[in-house]
């Protein structure tokens, strides 16, 4: 894949501090183990960093045609901008791509398929001791596997799943964060990077509302709705990508009614 990646485009993601530092730690060498790995919608970058505040910090960056579409540290930078690991991650393939290796990874399904259920609990809970972001992913995947679960229930055992406004509206934001620095936001002819991410969310709605549940639904769609709305910014928005999808979410939101 022929991926638009660029030193100003690198530049573009993060404040200049952060910038100036990760070229130091790409320079430095602070990087390694970088791999790659091919996905249905483009490629994604995993390394680790000689850390600070811990021996290392694990980096992921997702990348398309457009250029980055995400990226995540375990590092606990939280201000605007890639950190200055990401930085030295992305210098890197910019420049020493042949020091990446290919992974070839099994499924997570594959991976995980021969596990029992205390062993599955214990994996899961040592991985949101480390990294404590994935306590809400979990809480927020649990409603969705219970309304798959429902659909194959009886009428007298479905039950309403509980929905945490707080962790959707905290996902939503983190997603519309990313988004005020991210190049493709202000792209002129394709759609923003962070579109697709809303639509997952969205997507998420439509489950419940097809397995009955309205009331959980309607929570996922007013957390979307305001949010989307209190940071629309209609001279951004030029190719109405944003737009758009505030308009499928009044149509989503008259069908549970």
């Amino acid at each position: 894949m022929n991926v638009q990646l660029t030193e100003e485009t690198i530049q573009d993601r993060a404040s200049d501090q952060s910038y100036q530092k990760g070229r130091e730690y790409y320079h430095s060498g602070a990087i390694y183990n970088p791999s790659w790995q091919s996905t249905t919608g483009g490629i994604v970058l995993t390394a680790q960093c000689v850390g600070s505040s811990a021996p290392s910090y694990r980096l992921r960056v997702e990348l398309d045609a457009g250029g980055v579409r995400s990226s995540s540290c375990t590092c606990p930078y939280d201000w605007d901008g890639d950190c200055k690991h990401i930085i030295a991650l992305l210098l890197m393939y910019l420049h020493k791509r042949e020091e990446f290796s290919e992974q070839n990874r099994k499924s997570v399904i594959d991976l995980l398929a021969d596990l029992e259920k205390d062993s599955l609990v214990v994996l899961i809970n040592h991985l949101a001791e480390r990294n404590p972001d994935l306590y809400d992913e979990i809480e927020n995947a649990i409603p969705v596997v219970n309304v798959g679960k429902s659909k194959s229930s009886s009428a007298k055992e479905k039950r309403q799943t509980q929905v945490s406004e707080q962790m959707y509206r905290k996902q939503v934001r983190r997603i519309l964060k990313q988004s005020g620095y991210d190049e493709d936001y202000y792209d002129d002819w394709h759609e923003p990077a962070y579109i697709s991410d809303l639509e997952e969310v969205l997507e998420t709605a439509t489950k419940f509302l097809e397995a009955g549940d309205a009331a959980g639904a309607l929570i996922i769609l007013r957390v979307l709705l305001e949010e989307t709305l209190e940071d629309y910014d209609g001279e951004m928005d030029h190719n109405g990508g944003v737009a758009g999808f505030i308009q499928d979410l009044g149509c989503r939101w008259q069908k549970p009614s």
